[in-house]
């Protein structure tokens, strides 16, 4: 007796039902008559039983085997994510009701689409639950990411742009790195896929928070996220951020060699303090509350008026003698 073949082997795609497949109508009653009601269902069954099916009703088992096809290779991208999209349909699917507070907090989910800032307070009150509740879901959704197989290769990547940030980075220039290393939709609007990245690089703090050497988020300024190799990182990012705060207050704005002196001694004992003077400037300008940096490495106000950064830069200011051409 010849053994009937399936009609998909080895499928492990959902169990998705049959109309919600997008099939013909004729193959769904078809196959819903047959006691086939999901893509599973239909997989496992003979093909001699599709075909005949499909002959008698008149339906075209070749799109169904391609549905199958289809939903089969989302499986495996699911299991081995090779682009963002793949990443987020993995980890963070949206289908997924149990994510749907995670999702909020990560700025995928309505009405908080494209925020990088959000906090647990922001979608507990808006949702009319309690702020227990996001963290018990995300606790849960923390659990399933840790066990995901592909997800040591994410961490290493979020590592990797961590390391080469010098430890600190702020979230969302983290998340444009990870771009460089995700292939992703050239189609979807940059903010779309800035926050699906960002989104992954939380995943992988969430997961390693506990752990010794793992990735840490800081919000800073009660907004702005950073992500940090350690908690050490962590206060030698707020230090710096301070730092740069007290030398933008100034009256007169701080030539280089003071403000290397400054960044020196607020990151003593930390493990910025082995980093360039001038990614040293750029952490403190950027975790500052007020203050920005220059190409000589000063630090000065932001948004300062014309009349204060005319008396700030007067000491750089040179007269030059009209020459008898003017």
């Amino acid at each position: 007796m010849i053994e009937s073949k399936p009609f998909f082997a080895g499928y492990r795609g959902d169990a998705l039902p049959i109309d919600a497949a997008g099939l013909e109508e004729s193959a769904i009653e078809a196959l819903r008559d047959a006691g086939l009601t999901t893509l599973a269902a239909v997989a496992v069954s003979s093909v001699e039983q599709i075909r005949a099916l499909a002959q008698r009703h008149r339906f075209d088992d070749k799109a169904l085997r391609e549905r199958l096809t289809r939903e089969n290779a989302g499986a495996n991208e699911r299991e081995r994510p090779s682009t963002l999209e793949g990443w987020i349909d993995a980890l963070l699917p949206s289908k997924k009701k149990p994510l749907k507070h995670p999702r909020e907090l990560f700025g995928l989910e309505a009405p908080f689409l494209g925020r990088l800032d959000l906090t647990v307070r922001e979608v507990a009150d808006t949702s009319g639950i309690t702020t227990a509740a996001v963290y018990n879901a995300l606790g849960k959704a923390r659990d399933g990411w840790a066990q995901h197989g592909a997800l040591p290769e994410l961490r290493r990547q979020a590592h990797q742009l961590v390391d080469q940030a010098g430890g600190a980075v702020p979230l969302s220039q983290a998340a444009r790195a990870l771009l460089g290393l995700i292939p992703h939709s050239r189609t979807t609007p940059e903010a779309e896929v800035v926050v699906s990245a960002a989104a992954l690089l939380r995943v992988v703090a969430e997961v390693e928070k506990d752990e010794d050497g793992g990735l840490r988020t800081v919000r800073l300024d009660d907004k702005a996220l950073w992500l940090c190799a350690s908690d050490a990182h962590t206060r030698g990012v707020k230090a710096l951020g301070e730092a740069g705060d007290l030398l933008a207050s100034r009256s007169s704005v701080p030539g280089p060699g003071e403000a290397a002196r400054v960044f020196a001694e607020a990151t003593l004992g930390t493990p910025l303090s082995s980093l360039s003077v001038e990614r040293l400037a750029e952490i403190s300008a950027t975790a500052s509350t007020s203050a920005a940096k220059s190409a000589r490495l000063e630090i000065y106000p932001r948004g300062m008026d014309p009349e204060r950064a005319l008396a700030l830069s007067a000491s750089c200011l040179l007269y030059t003698s009209p020459s008898p051409r003017d």
